[in-house]
């Protein structure tokens, strides 16, 4: 996350690119991890392991539900349609000035689901 954070301050199209990609990869490994390591669900090899986490804190899959997780759940796909957008698509497309917005936004969206599932419980 701190990769993140401190690529965030160029002005730099690709570190700012860079920025959102790895604080939604911050948020989304802290999320999967938590659900392996503490949840003991395991990611199957046979889905797409970034929306089973997703649609794991969103009750399904044998997880379970609550403001949290449902608020976990929203953020990473709100961010993970970021990092796409970020990460595919051609240069130019989008100013200097809303890929650092975007960048802030993704880090304080990533920054609240590692303090939500720092705080275990879930």
């Amino acid at each position: 996350m701190d990769l993140a954070k401190e690529l965030e301050t160029s002005a730099d199209e690709a570190k700012l690119r860079s920025s959102i990609s790895r604080a939604y990869y911050a948020s989304y490994c802290s999320a999967r991890n938590y659900m392996e390591d503490v949840c003991h669900n395991k990611l199957p090899s046979n889905m797409p392991s970034h929306q089973y986490v997703i649609d794991y804190y969103n009750g399904k899959h044998g997880g379970r539900t609550n403001h949290r997780r449902s608020r976990i759940a929203e953020n990473l796909k709100r961010m993970k349609s970021q990092r796409i957008m970020a990460d595919y698509y051609n240069e130019g497309v989008h100013p200097i000035k809303a890929l650092h917005d975007t960048a802030q936004f993704v880090i304080e969206l990533s920054d609240d689901i590692i303090i939500v599932i720092g705080a275990g419980g879930l």
